[in-house]
C-alpha cells in the first residue's frame, strides 16, 4: 500500500470515528451525571467500528463509492428536474440506468485506486501552497529586521501569505520579503505584478509537479508489487 493510500485510508477511518462518536453519543442517554461514562461509551463504540472499517478498507471503499455514485446520480436527477422535466416525462427504466450507470462507475473507480491518484494530486496541491508559503512567510520574518540590498519585506500573518498564493485580482495586502521594493512590483500593460506571488507561486509549482510525479510513480509501483504478490490460481 502507498502513503497516499495508507494516508487516505486513515482519512476515511478518521471521519468514521468521529461520526460513530457523534451518533453513539446523541442516542446514548442524556443525563448531565452520565455525561463522562456516555462519553466512554460512545468513544469505544467509534473505535471498534473504526477498527473493523480499517480491518475492512477495500470494502469500505466500495460502500463509499457506491454512497458517492448515488448521491451524484440523486443530483444529476433532481437537476433534470428543475430544468423542466416532469418525473412523468423522464422514463423510470432510464432513470434506474442512469443511477446504476453511475453507481457502477464510481464503484469501479474506488475499486482501481483512481481515488488515491486522485487524493495524491490534490494533497500535492495544497501541501506545496502551505511549504511555499511557510518558506516565504519564514524567509520575510528573518529578513525584516536587515538592510539586505535595499529590501523591504513586509511581515504579515501567515494566512496572508496563503491568500497571496491564491489570489487572483489585486493586492490588497502585499507580504513577503519584495513588498517594500517597488522595483521588484512591476506594473505589466496596467496590471501589478508582485514579486513575492510570482517566485511563491513558481516554488508552489516546482513542489506540486515534483510531489505528484513521486507519490504517482509509488502508487503505480505498489500496484505492480501487490499484483505480482498475488497467488496464480491452480488449474
Amino acid at each position: 500500500m502507498s502513503k497516499a493510500d495508507q494516508v487516505f485510508s486513515w482519512v476515511v477511518v478518521g471521519s468514521i470515528f468521529v461520526t460513530v462518536y457523534l451518533l453513539a453519543t446523541k442516542e446514548l442517554s442524556s443525563g448531565e451525571d452520565l455525561m463522562a461514562l456516555r462519553r466512554f461509551v460512545a468513544i469505544e463504540i467509534g473505535l471498534l467500528v473504526a477498527w473493523a472499517a480499517k480491518k475492512s478498507i477495500n470494502a469500505v471503499y466500495l460502500l463509499l463509492g457506491s454512497a458517492i455514485g448515488f448521491a451524484c446520480a440523486k443530483q444529476l436527477h433532481t437537476t433534470l428536474i428543475l430544468q423542466g422535466y416532469a418525473p412523468s416525462d423522464l422514463n423510470p427504466y432510464g432513470i434506474g440506468v442512469m443511477y446504476t450507470a453511475v453507481v457502477l462507475l464510481f464503484v469501479a473507480a474506488f475499486n482501481s485506486k483512481f481515488h488515491v491518484q486522485v487524493f495524491a494530486v490534490v494533497s500535492s496541491f495544497v501541501g506545496g501552497s502551505f511549504v511555499a508559503s511557510a518558506v516565504s512567510f519564514f524567509l520575510t520574518c528573518m529578513l525584516a529586521d536587515f538592510d539586505v540590498h535595499g529590501l523591504k519585506p513586509n511581515k504579515g500573518a501567515f494566512i496572508d501569505f496563503i491568500y497571496l498564493l491564491f489570489n487572483t485580482g489585486s493586492v490588497d495586502n502585499d507580504v513577503g520579503i519584495f513588498a517594500g521594493s517597488a522595483e521588484y512590483n512591476p506594473t505589466v500593460s496596467g496590471t501589478k505584478l508582485c514579486g513575492d506571488q510570482v517566485i511563491g507561486r513558481l516554488l508552489w509549482f516546482v513542489l506540486f509537479v515534483n510531489s505528484t510525479r513521486r507519490q504517482l510513480t509509488k502508487i503505480s509501483a505498489s500496484a505492480v508489487a501487490g499484483d505480482a504478490s498475488e497467488p496464480l490460481l491452480s488449474e
